[in-house]
């Protein structure tokens, strides 16, 4: 398992430039706590220089604090640089080489999470800047930013489509990024599917703390084995981490890049928030309508009399037990308490 893992870490260094072109994604997600699974700021191949633009902006009509931290991928299981922001109603700000401004590295790479007590509305464009030096030769691409409550743990899983590696046909390259979001080791497993299912490759991998990982798929491919049109699966086996994933397949010549999402489980985006507070009593309704008067009772007396566990009961009625006297008297003996 290390020896994949050192092989794998050498060739996402010696494929830099295909390892950190533009990604794209076609949804934009709004939430208080997101990951923008990939920046760079680094030189590559050719002479180009990769940049990433960040933009941020408070959906809360109040003042909100917004916390961003970079998860370094040259520093793995390294705690996250951190800075905090403060942000006016509705207020966007947009961080230009947000790697070097914001974070003050003059090279580096890895994931940033922004987070906040109230919505917000991240999004990225990673680009080369050429020679020219003029920001309207750029050529990038933006990617959206992920929400943290989405990302996978223990026994599940996700899936990357378009995986491709074919030696001799150098057309595309295919490279995806692994991102540990809760500050918890946990182990994977790599499964490379070909196109008719066949499994071609299954290789475990140990991801740090905080860890934003980037590989070549090229990796995975055993000795002999290509394949077009491949399909990635990454398992979450063990540990207490949980993370987000991303593909990306690059046309070598024209640096046109395709970004893969990662699967996601229809229940984790139906699934129910917490529950809110109690709303406020609401008012009190009218009064019923009076009920009918009960029937009049002939008898006027009536009362229990207690006496060394023996019960007695007396009535004083008119004519009450067939007596035909004005006020006749009338009493029944009860035994022992009983009724």
């Amino acid at each position: 398992m290390s020896c994949t893992r050192r092989s794998s870490r050498l060739l996402s260094v010696l494929m830099l430039v295909p390892l950190f072109m533009p990604l794209s994604t076609e949804a934009t997600f709004i939430a208080t706590d997101v990951i923008v699974p990939a920046t760079a700021r680094l030189p590559g191949a050719f002479g180009s220089e990769w940049y990433t633009t960040l933009w941020v902006t408070n959906l809360f009509n109040g003042t909100a604090d917004v916390t961003l931290e970079l998860y370094r991928g040259d520093l793995p299981g390294g705690a996250p640089l951190r800075v905090h922001e403060r942000f006016g109603p509705g207020e966007t700000k947009k961080y230009e080489n947000v790697v070097g401004t914001l974070f003050l590295l003059p090279e580096g790479h890895g994931a940033i999470r922004v987070s906040s007590a109230f919505d917000l509305l991240v999004t990225s464009r990673t680009y080369n800047l050429p020679a020219s030096g003029q920001e309207g030769d750029t050529t990038g691409s933006n990617l959206e930013a992920f929400p943290v409550e989405y990302a996978i743990g223990i026994g599940e899983k996700t899936e990357l489509q378009g995986v491709c590696f074919t030696p001799g046909d150098e057309t595309f390259r295919y490279n995806f990024g692994i991102v540990e979001v809760d500050g918890e080791p946990v182990s994977l497993r790599i499964v490379l599917y070909n196109s008719d299912h066949t499994v071609l490759s299954a290789t475990p991998l140990e991801i740090h703390a905080f860890e934003a990982l980037q590989l070549a798929a090229s990796s995975l491919f055993p000795p002999g084995k290509t394949s077009s049109n491949a399909l990635l699966v990454i398992e979450v086996l063990g540990g207490e981490g949980r993370i987000v994933a991303y593909g990306m397949r690059v046309a070598n010549t024209s640096q046109d890049p395709t970004s893969f999402e990662m699967s996601i489980d229809l229940a984790k985006l139906t699934k129910p928030g917490p529950e809110g507070p109690a709303g406020p009593t609401g008012p009190i309704g009218p009064t019923g309508a009076t009920g009918p008067i009960g029937p009049t009772h002939r008898a006027y007396g009536s009362h229990w009399l207690y006496r060394s566990h023996r019960a007695y009961r007396s009535h004083r009625a008119y004519g009450l037990h067939g007596s035909d006297r004005p006020h006749g008297r009338h009493r029944r003996y009860w035994p022992n308490g009983a009724c």
